[in-house]
């Protein structure tokens, strides 16, 4: 088993989530400038946020489940089986 250090994981997620805004604000000015409606542009960004928030939400759950596997000499595999 390999074991993180103990001060990586804030700065993981730290990281994870000035990224995921990065790109929601930038989302957000793009559509605004390119003239969009504000209806569409609320749904577009709000369906954006749901896909990029819950990805990176399943993704950060998946170590605790135990469903990596990490062999020496290999990628880490995710089994998505519960």
């Amino acid at each position: 088993m390999i074991t993180v250090p103990a001060y990586l994981p804030p700065y993981v997620l730290s990281g994870t989530v000035a990224i995921v805004a990065a790109v929601l604000v930038g989302l957000h000015r793009a559509l605004k400038r390119a003239g969009w409606p504000d209806r569409d542009r609320r749904h577009a960004f709000l369906s954006v946020a749901v896909l990029l928030v819950g990805g990176t939400r399943r993704l950060c759950c998946l170590p605790g489940l135990n469903s990596t596997e990490v062999h020496a000499r290999a990628f880490p595999r995710f089994s998505m089986v519960s």
